[in-house]
């Protein structure tokens, strides 16, 4: 990628070259070799991963091949289980086959869930399996890649009348972990798992998680809520009752999530938090 932009400039941690997103007269582009751009220009301020500025460069417009391109604007799912069964099967057997699919959650941080969590590639979008305690399938959800996000708008889909329910990425660790975390969003989720601490999250947003999902757990639960998504979170908790208590996230610059820690590579810092309030994982 280094060949297609001009006036270039390298530094140790990363390097600066003309910003392809606006009138550039001087290099105001940083791209870091943790995988991520932003321009420090005023007026600009454009960030994101190496895979936005490599279309940018190569002159793709999302908006409008996305736009005429209906398959990207998500798949028909059956809603049957057996036949989803299929779906997520054979997706993830994509995902495993071809690893070009995988580069998205390697940009999150999140390809240790792969094979644990049975994610998968369909269509263009990533699948995440929801199952019960028996490991028996309840449902699905699809995540867009940053291409198909940026130009529908669209984030995540699921099959016509699924309902809203309790994703948890490792039952074994919800059952035997002392203590366990609430979420809001299926990435944040598998960041956590990822760290081996047991988490929960629901499937349709930060206020749609129902405490009768957690009656069985009589266990300390611990709230990480989004920025900006603190009151909701204490809401919730008074609704958990003795059991449960907010952390109020103090999230570093361009981090508004737990799964935005193992994005911009701070996953240490990420454990050292839900350590202190959670334990050794």
């Amino acid at each position: 990628m280094k060949e297609l932009l001009s006036g270039v400039q390298s530094y140790d941690t990363y390097i600066a070259a003309i910003c392809p997103f606006h009138d550039d007269n001087k290099p105001s582009l940083m791209v870091y070799r943790d995988g991520w751009f932003r321009c420090v220009a005023g007026g600009c301020g454009v960030s994101g991963n190496l895979d936005k500025l490599h279309r940018k460069l190569l002159g793709w417009d999302a908006s409008t091949v996305v736009r005429e391109a209906t398959a990207f604007r998500g798949p028909q799912l059956p809603t049957g289980l057996d036949e989803l069964e299929v779906v997520v099967l054979e997706a993830h057997e994509a995902l495993l086959k071809f690893d070009q699919f995988q580069w998205y959650l390697k940009n999150r941080g999140v390809e240790g869930r792969i094979e644990p969590c049975k994610l998968g590639w369909y269509n263009g979008w990533y699948t995440i399996p929801i199952y019960d305690d028996h490991h028996a399938l309840q449902g699905l959800m699809l995540r867009a890649n940053s291409t198909i996000q940026e130009g529908t708008d669209q984030r995540f889909r699921h099959p016509t009348g699924q309902k809203n329910m309790m994703y948890c990425p490792d039952w074994y660790l919800l059952k035997n972990n002392k203590s366990l975390a609430i979420v809001f969003g299926m990435f944040d989720a598998l960041a956590v798992s990822d760290l081996r601490f047991a988490v929960v999250t629901p499937t349709s947003g930060d206020q749609a998680f129902n405490p009768e999902w957690l009656d069985d757990y009589r266990k300390e639960i611990v709230i990480f809520p989004d920025e900006g998504a603190y009151s909701d979170a204490m809401k919730l908790a008074g609704k958990l009752g003795w059991r449960a208590r907010v952390v109020k996230m103090d999230y570093p610059l361009g981090v508004k999530d737990p799964a935005g820690y193992l994005e911009t590579n701070r996953r240490e810092e990420l454990h050292t938090i839900l350590a202190s309030h959670l334990g050794e994982a």
